[in-house]
């Protein structure tokens, strides 16, 4: 007696809906670039196009705008802070990679209600940091980082306190996003080491920052994201 085939085939491409505890199982996306493929893609495709970018914004700042090249408008845009400026840098923090990346990679652990919880967590910290900047420019409208107000406000010891703090936030965040990053770029490029994906990153960002600066960089980066 012939059997008849199944109507669907229970592999990576489409994968069965639950096992035998119950849970949903998901399948896994192939990797589809080869190494050179990604470094010429990341490198001479986003990330040569994010230094001409860079370079024509600080071309027109200067020939149109008149602005001066030193430390002071090369790291906090010369401490004048447009609406434009701050509009582009919430939307940046609304679209941050990590918070992007997990809350895929969730989707597909847990199911839909992963990103919907993982969303409640992190918007809280997006909602409120913008308020809070707001009063503290109002409150402090000559101070181009919040490190000068706690010196002024509370004194030496705080502000070495703070200092030290600042950095290891700094460090955390840069490791979320150096660790979100190699993950995307190994789940997409066969056979890509860690090594590989932190040297792409590194020659990626670093290129156009160290060209761009603060106020290039957020220009280029909130299109992308």
């Amino acid at each position: 007696m012939a059997t008849v085939p199944p109507l669907v085939s229970l592999t990576n491409e489409c994968p069965p809906t639950a096992n035998l505890s119950g849970h949903a199982v998901y399948g896994t996306i192939p990797p589809v670039f080869e190494r050179h493929e990604a470094a010429l893609l990341l490198i001479l495709g986003f990330g040569g196009v994010s230094v001409v970018l860079a370079m024509l914004h600080g071309q027109v700042r200067k020939r149109v705008f008149h602005d001066d090249n030193n430390v002071d408008t090369a790291f906090d845009a010369g401490g004048r802070v447009s609406t434009s400026l701050t509009a582009v840098t919430v939307a940046s923090q609304f679209l941050w990679p990590g918070d992007i990346l997990q809350s895929s990679t969730i989707t597909v652990k847990s199911g839909i209600s992963g990103p919907l919880w993982y969303t409640v967590g992190a918007v809280i910290n997006i909602a409120l940091f913008p308020i809070v900047s707001v009063y503290l420019k109002t409150r402090a409208p000559g101070a181009k980082t919040y490190l000068q107000i706690m010196y002024a406000r509370y004194g030496r010891a705080a502000h070495i306190l703070f200092i030290a703090m600042a950095l290891m936030v700094n460090l955390c965040v840069i490791s979320t996003l150096v660790v979100a990053g190699v993950a995307t770029i190994k789940a997409a490029t066969i056979d890509a080491s860690d090594e590989f994906c932190v040297v792409i990153i590194a020659v990626l960002f670093g290129s156009y920052s160290f060209i761009g600066k603060v106020t290039h960089s957020k220009m280029i980066m909130c299109p992308f994201l």
